[in-house]
């Protein structure tokens, strides 16, 4: 509400009085002066409401205002606050529609493997209760999940042809296909639906397929994803298992199974770890059989296996099926195989891996996704202290070998070699074999920390000597024998070197990436 405010106020007259002195004689008193009259009190403003009823003020009635001053009303200043004119009344809306559910048990079939729940909702637009089957306006299915397998294997089944019947994906997350279609023309529409038996090794895409009498013999095509879980589990067999689902009675039901095999290692899976080495050049000291002695050699970043390859790694090889039993110790029947490690027991799943052919070795490093080393490669890591290499006589320096501190080899003064284990039995001819990798670390090391690079197993590489068959050694072995005397001499350094063709206790390998 805005309302007027009215001030009210009083006015006074000042009188002054002028007074001068002459120099004559005293004046006579002036008489009092008249004393002024005292000034009206202000009036005392207030408000006061009641309810306008109905009239000429107000046509639907409201609220009146009135000012009072000193309890006086005052006319002028009334003010009113009306009511608004009622609305109209609205039109009463249509009744609604009630919203329906069906929910009803799915056998297995089509819309769900192992049956389950069919939800069907819908407006009632009959008013009469029930979800008609012209008031569903959308269906849904819960369902049941896959009983487990049993473990037993399904038969493949004749009735669905797949273009093959081995996947192969890896680690890294690659992928595979496959096509299918049907053996015969169907009666009616056959569902497919599809799985990987192990997801966390290998999923499959599309689910499901459909096959129609019309596209029955159009191959559709099935791809499964490897998956890249980069867990240290190796090779895994998975299978992509279907079950056909119809009402033609002689493709319902029929089980199939495709075997998939996650074939790539990578190093760290397979426990091998490596070391970075820089890009450089040297000189090589020896004739090889690409080079001549003196030759400078340049080189591009590579990396190398910390270790010799283990017995306990190269088992994992085996064991998936990749590392060809001809290629390693239990095939050898002459008196070498006394020192194989293969087969040693626990007490030897340290020690390198002997008794591998060339073929054996560039297998395993193929599988952790490697290769071996050249025999450049090989020399100019070995002294080189990831600034500069040193092209020292020893991966530790130019000081001679330190028996059972610095290399594992036999002991011309002791007639011995270094017990590594316990558990490991000292043979009859004094010939203990490898070491523990771990036994010579690291007074035995490299300056990068590459471990066994002198004495333990002389090491394949994948230099050849233009000899067939025959291939490069490198760092010398816990024996050399020949013609009953001990070959050490330069067996040890960095620089000495040895061929062969077969795969003897003395021979190992790493590997390079």
């Amino acid at each position: 509400m805005k309302g007027d405010w009215i001030a009210y106020g009083l006015s006074m007259s000042i009188v002054s009085l002028a007074l001068s002195a002459c120099g004559g004689s005293d004046g006579k008193d002036g008489a009092d002066g008249i004393n002024g009259t005292n000034g009206v009190n202000g009036t005392n403003s207030t408000i006061q409401t009641s309810v306008e009823a109905v009239g000429k003020n107000c046509s639907n009635g409201g609220i009146k205002i009135e000012v009072l001053q000193d309890g006086v009303v005052q006319e002028s200043q009334t003010q009113y606050i009306c009511n608004a004119a009622q609305g109209e009344q609205g039109i009463q809306g249509a009744a609604g529609q009630n919203a329906l559910l069906n929910v009803l048990q799915e056998p297995a079939g089509e819309n769900c493997i192992n049956g389950g729940v069919k939800v069907e909702n819908g407006l009632d637009t009959d008013s009469d209760g029930v979800l008609a089957e012209d008031e569903i306006s959308e269906t849904q299915y819960i369902c049941n999940g896959r009983n487990g397998g049993s473990g037993e294997t399904p038969a493949m089944a004749s009735k669905i042809i797949f273009s093959k019947d081995t996947l192969t994906t890896d680690e890294s997350g690659s992928i595979d296909t496959v096509t299918v279609k049907l053996a015969k023309k169907p009666t009616s529409l056959v569902f497919v639906p599809v799985w990987s038996s192990n997801e966390s090794e290998a999923t499959v895409h599309p689910d499901n397929l459909i096959f129609t009498p019309e596209n029955w013999d159009e191959p559709q095509t099935l791809t499964v994803h490897g998956v890249a879980d980069r867990v240290a589990d190796g090779d895994v067999y998975y299978y992509i298992f279907s079950e056909t689902i119809s009402k033609d009675a002689e493709l319902d039901g029929a089980h199939t199974i495709l075997v998939g095999k996650n074939l790539a290692m990578t190093a760290a899976m397979a426990g091998v770890e490596y070391i970075d080495i820089p890009a450089g050049g040297f000189t090589l000291t020896h004739e090889t059989g690409t080079y001549e002695n003196g030759n400078e050699v340049q080189l591009l970043a590579f990396k190398l296996g910390k270790t010799p390859v283990t017995v306990a790694q190269f088992q994992k090889c085996v064991a998936q099926g990749v590392c060809s039993s001809d290629n390693y110790s239990v095939h050898y029947n002459n008196n070498d195989s006394l020192y194989c490690n293969y087969n040693r027991g626990d007490a030897w799943k340290n020690h390198p891996m002997n008794c591998v052919n060339w073929y054996g070795a560039k297998e395993y490093c193929e599988w952790i996704g490697g290769r071996l080393p050249t025999e450049e490669e090989w020399e100019y890591a070995s002294t080189h202290n990831g600034t500069t290499h040193l092209n020292t006589t020893y991966p530790w320096g130019d000081d001679a070998p330190t028996h059972c501190v610095t290399a594992q080899y036999y002991d011309t003064t002791t007639h011995k070699f270094c017990q590594s284990n316990a558990a490991a039995p000292m043979l009859n001819d004094n010939y203990e074999g490898t070491s523990d990798v771990s036994l010579h670390s690291p007074t035995g090391d490299s300056p990068l920390g590459l471990v066994d690079m002198s004495g333990n197993v002389a090491e394949w590489t994948a230099s050849s000597v233009g000899i067939h068959d025959y291939h490069v050694l490198k760092g010398g072995g816990w024996s050399y024998i020949e013609g009953g005397t001990l070959m050490l001499g330069d067996v040890l350094t960095v620089s000495g070197r040895r061929t062969s063709g077969g795969g003897g206790n003395v021979s190992g390998f790493r590997c390079a990436e």
